[in-house]
């Protein structure tokens, strides 16, 4: 059995062994963690992008500064490049150029932009075919680049219906009225149209003098009168006053007139059509011996 006088003694150690309080707390160092770092830690994919931007704008700041001398800089050694190349035997020396009747050889070379020692590695075709394309009169245009010193150039262009005359000069222009390129006032095999106005509605009456033959024989002009209505004039002095609408049918009126009473061979200055269902006729005004006389002898 043992005995109770031992207890205190081991009591004694016990409280003996054990610090005593208060004590002081210890921190380990990895465990401190500041400010700055708790930032760090939550905000790292914020900061990191803040820094990337303002990196990028450091950049394009210095970039606007110094951007004179490296666009001067880039030039210098493009230039370079391509005097090397040209200089290898790649300048552009030999250009075939087909397709083209109305354009000028001016205006297509132009729209080429190729200049004394060109490279062809460097010439931009696709460039060039834009402004080839650009030009009134060309509809499509293609380049081929011929190593190491051709070029191949074939255009085609749009085709001319007609030609019209305002304020003394004449053009070449297309089904839609479009002016295509100046030409020559004198003769050609292209009908004539004169005036304000007569090139939008050009192709409509060439349709409808297709329906009507007879009045294209020997028609010289197709007069448009006040952007309204037009006027029919022949080699011979006869002018057709067409109205201003129904058009088709006075064209079908005059050429049955024509054939039962051989109208439009008579001696007939001006026929008016002007007003509907109505007709008007001028004969030729001649003096005492039959010659036709002007607008001054009257």
């Amino acid at each position: 059995m043992q005995q109770i006088g031992d207890k205190p003694r081991n009591f004694a150690v016990a409280i003996a062994e054990t610090p005593s309080l208060p004590m002081r707390i210890r921190r380990a160092g990895w465990l401190t963690v500041t400010g700055a770092q708790r930032r760090w830690v939550l905000h790292k994919k914020l900061i990191l992008r803040a820094i990337a931007c303002l990196a990028v704008a450091v950049l394009i700041a210095t970039g606007f500064q110094f951007r004179g001398g490296l666009a001067n800089a880039l030039g210098f050694v493009t230039q370079r490049a391509e005097t090397g190349i040209s200089n290898a035997g790649l300048a552009i020396e030999k250009i075939s150029l087909t397709g083209y009747a109305l354009t000028g050889e001016s205006a297509l070379f132009e729209a080429l932009g190729i200049h004394e020692g060109m490279s062809l590695v460097s010439y931009d075709a696709d460039a060039a075919r834009a402004r080839l394309e650009a030009l009134p009169a060309i509809a499509t245009a293609h380049i081929t680049k011929n190593y190491p010193s051709g070029l191949t150039v074939s255009v085609s262009e749009k085709t001319p219906i007609a030609r019209w005359r305002v304020e003394g000069v004449t053009f070449a222009i297309d089904a839609h009225g479009d002016t295509l390129v100046t030409i020559p006032d004198g003769g050609g095999e292209l009908p004539l149209f004169v005036g304000d106005g007569a090139a939008s509605g050009a192709a409509l009456m060439l349709n409808r003098l297709e329906d009507h033959p007879l009045l294209n024989e020997k028609l010289m002009a197709i007069s448009r009168i006040a952007e309204r209505r037009w006027d029919l004039i022949y080699d011979n002095g006869l002018r057709i006053m067409l109205p201003e609408t129904g058009v088709d049918e006075a064209m079908a009126t005059l050429v049955a007139l024509n054939g039962a009473n051989e109208l439009l061979a008579r001696d007939i200055d001006v026929i008016d059509m002007r007003v509907p269902d109505m007709l008007a006729v001028r004969p030729v005004p001649r003096d005492a011996d039959g010659n036709r006389m002007t607008s001054d002898d009257e």
